[in-house]
């Protein structure tokens, strides 16, 4: 995952890209944990984090493409 600055940094294609592999990678972990493979069940709020931020950023008022 990056961090908050790099995604500042970012313009929204990159952003865009930084949620779809968020994503996919929130529906492996689901799958891991309804196979009871998944050891670390905080991985799953973290990326919901994660996504939640990429959202915002690409949502906020007056970013540049």
């Amino acid at each position: 995952m990056i961090n908050l600055q790099e995604l500042r940094g970012l313009n929204d294609e990159e952003l865009k890209k930084e949620l779809a592999k968020a994503k996919k990678e929130l529906l492996a972990l689901r799958m891991q944990l309804s196979q009871s493979q998944l050891k670390d069940i905080a991985k799953i709020r973290k990326l919901r984090k994660h996504i939640a931020r990429v959202q915002t950023l690409s949502n906020e008022p007056g970013k540049q493409s």
